[in-house]
């Protein structure tokens, strides 16, 4: 019988386990490929005491427990210990067939918040503690929005998820993370409201008889009018207006990426989904400014940009220039402004409440488009269409807000006609 093995304390080692001259210890064992590999470590045991100016984070029998639960479940530990996030991220993005302005929006926020952060540790040592701590991080150090952190996290899993499909781990730890975050700090989803009836009429007057915004009444009233994304309606050209049969064709839209240089320019890409891609039937309004748009470049000069080959655009700034999205944003922000102080002098002067506008966005002309449209059309399928919703779960949430609110209008209508008491 061969005596065991033993190390400098004369304590007895398991099979794989050594000592090297230098007191290192070290274990040896299969790996998932069947190849030969190899662990080290200062200590045996997490009692022993780590040699000055050594570090140890794990005791060899440590590590060697987390091998044999990584062997249990068919992880590679060692692939997976040199494998780290930042590797994974570009493997799964190349995985992707992804438009240029979605490649280059995952790799801002990547680069921006993950990669200098935790993108350079081994998969393996991300784990739920790590990365809820990163989500925490940016919460409370960087002021970080949740819906930024959703961002984040869904391109992250699909990165723990190649890391599964490759052996390299267990467990995704994305969703428990972000749930966990999402609970501690008491996140709710805010819901994007359409205007009412009576802000929408307010907004619209306002516009109209204001000298400095009353150019700008024609895009928005295609804006409320016809759904479309802001990018799409800005996207337009000559050539995706049918006045004969009163049809818009809605089948390309602006996009921002960054170029090699980082440098953000505009581009045309094909719209969000696939059902996107769709036909606008025009009201005489919408039809009516178009024109208005149109012969304001007959007679100031035609729109001159040209964008990835498109030209003829319909809305053009005053430089014969597309607009930019951005510059709406901050339009509608103005204008509100403007608005409110007006109406809250008037309304001191006739004694009564304003009616102020809210914050909101151009995306919520869409949505106050989407309301009105569904108050009118029973038929869900044909507003999904107009829309060019993806999911028919999306226009039925607009359904579900309509009946509300006219659940609680028709409660008002017969109150006190009802003898209840």
């Amino acid at each position: 019988m061969s005596e065991k093995r033993k190390d400098k304390r004369g304590r007895i080692l398991k099979d794989g386990e050594s000592q090297r001259p230098d007191g290192r210890y070290c274990f040896k064992y299969k790996s998932i490929s069947g190849k030969y590999a190899y662990v080290y470590a200062w200590r045996l045991t997490p009692t022993d005491t780590t040699p000055n100016g050594k570090r140890d984070d794990l005791c060899l029998r440590d590590k060697e427990k987390q091998i044999s639960e990584d062997l249990q479940n068919g992880i590679d530990g060692q692939k997976s210990k040199a494998t780290t996030l930042n590797e994974l991220f570009e493997k799964s993005l190349s995985m992707k067939d992804l438009k240029k302005s979605s490649e280059s929006n995952y790799r801002y926020f990547y680069n921006h918040f993950v990669r200098d952060k935790i993108g350079g540790m081994s998969v393996k040592d991300i784990d739920f503690e790590v990365l809820y701590s990163f989500y925490n991080d940016l919460v409370n150090k960087r002021n970080i929005q949740i819906r930024t952190i959703e961002a984040i996290n869904s391109f992250l899993k699909a990165s723990f998820k190649l890391a599964k499909r490759k052996k390299l781990i267990n467990e995704i730890p994305t969703t428990e993370a972000l749930e966990e975050l999402k609970s501690n700090h008491k996140f709710i989803k805010t819901k994007k409201h359409a205007l009412t009836p009576e802000e929408t009429e307010a907004f619209i007057n306002f516009v109209r008889d204001n000298e400095t915004f009353s150019r700008w009444l024609p895009l928005f009233t295609c804006l409320l009018g016809t759904g479309c994304r802001i990018n799409e309606l800005l996207s337009l050209t000559i050539n995706d207006v049918d006045f004969k049969s009163k049809q818009i064709s809605i089948n390309h839209t602006f996009s921002y990426y960054s170029n090699e240089k980082g440098k953000c320019e505009l581009h045309i890409t094909t719209p969000k989904t696939a059902t996107s891609c769709r036909m606008i039937p025009m009201f005489s309004e919408v039809e009516q400014a178009i024109r208005t748009e149109l012969n304001k470049q007959a007679e100031h000069g035609l729109n001159v940009a040209e964008v990835d080959g498109y030209t003829g655009f319909i809305f053009t700034n005053t430089r014969r220039n597309v607009h930019r999205q951005s510059s709406i944003y901050l339009l509608i922000e103005r204008i509100c402004k403007a608005y409110n102080e007006q109406e809250t002098q008037q309304a001191i002067k006739e004694n009564r409440a304003p009616l102020i506008l809210p914050k909101f966005s151009a995306h919520t002309f869409r949505h106050t488009f989407a309301s009105r449209y569904a108050e009118l059309e029973s038929n869900a399928k044909t507003v999904q269409e107009v829309l060019g919703h993806a999911d028919i779960a999306t226009t039925m949430n607009i359904y579900s807000e309509i009946s509300a609110q006219k659940k609680h209008y028709s409660f008002e209508q017969i109150e006190g006609k009802m003898k209840l008491a």
